[in-house]
């Protein structure tokens, strides 16, 4: 009898986790490529940023590396057998495809299984050791679907991880030392980070959203060049609610004078900045 296995990635098997390359079969569980005879499901990702800001057309599509996430695991139970349940690992990669990816090419994830009802549900990881980080590993986001397989077919799952936005706290101090002040917010890698961006070196740095501002009233401070009188700034925290997890570059320019901070989103994240000693890159 088939049990549900994979011909990608990692499988748990009892306490024993097998790994498998890209052309192994896991004979335990008769483990087959796609064909035209085969019976399961075809898994893929995409990882789109949650800001609406400006609307859907500008959340754009990250990568994995982009995203901080590292893994995606699988869990399958067949609703029709309480007992047949099965967790895959795979690497993010595996399975990512862009959009245009997906209308050319199928999935590197493939799941053999019985016809029938099951419980997916796809959890999106972020292990910093991974991406060469310090801190613990965290769930990005878990999704459940319900899928239904038919003999002889296979049933497509993409979904589309994407993960909750975090606040970011800019934590202002001595604004009177500052006529002016110019903030942009700008990804920090948008060649790696965008996948189907197109960006390449030489290119101007990428916004990352216009209109991005602390809450507030007239004291708000935003993040997309606009340039602000410091006298209607005031010290203290100025929070963004609404930023998508991710590597960027802050640009600041005070009285005409340039620099960069270094900013990695992978949670809440609050920065102090003294206007009058920015401890950043000229």
């Amino acid at each position: 009898m088939r049990d549900i296995c994979s011909t990608n990635g990692s499988v748990a098997v009892g306490s024993v986790k097998v790994a498998l390359g890209a052309f192994a079969v896991f004979v335990l569980c008769d483990c087959v490529f796609p064909s035209r005879d085969v019976t399961g499901m075809e898994l893929a990702w995409t990882l789109s940023e949650t800001n609406t800001l400006q609307g859907d057309e500008y959340r754009r599509i990250r990568s994995c590396e982009g995203a901080f996430v590292t893994q995606v695991q699988v869990d399958i139970h067949d609703l029709n057998h309480e007992e047949r349940r099965r967790t895959f690992a795979y690497d993010c990669e595996q399975g990512f495809q862009t959009p245009e990816q997906a209308h050319v090419s199928s999935s590197d994830v493939f799941v053999s299984l019985r016809p029938g009802k099951y419980q997916v549900e796809l959890t999106a990881m972020d292990d910093p050791e991974a991406r060469q980080r310090a801190g613990e590993p965290q769930t990005r986001i878990r999704t459940p679907f319900e899928v239904t397989v038919s003999d002889k077919s296979v049933a497509v799952l993409s979904a589309d991880l994407s993960a909750a936005v975090v606040s970011v706290t800019l934590d202002l101090a001595h604004v009177e030392a500052c006529e002016r002040l110019v903030a942009r917010l700008v990804y920090a890698d948008p060649e790696h980070d965008l996948p189907g961006y197109g960006w390449k070196q030489g290119d101007p740095a990428v916004l990352y959203r216009e209109g991005l501002r602390s809450s507030g009233s007239e004291d708000s401070l935003v993040l997309d060049g606009t340039e602000h009188d410091c006298r209607a700034l005031v010290d203290g925290a100025h929070v963004f609610s609404n930023v998508d997890v991710g590597h960027y570059t802050l640009e600041l320019s005070i009285d005409r004078q340039s620099c960069t901070l270094d900013l990695w989103v992978e949670g809440e994240l609050s920065a102090a900045l003294d206007l009058a000693d920015l401890a950043c890159e000229a």
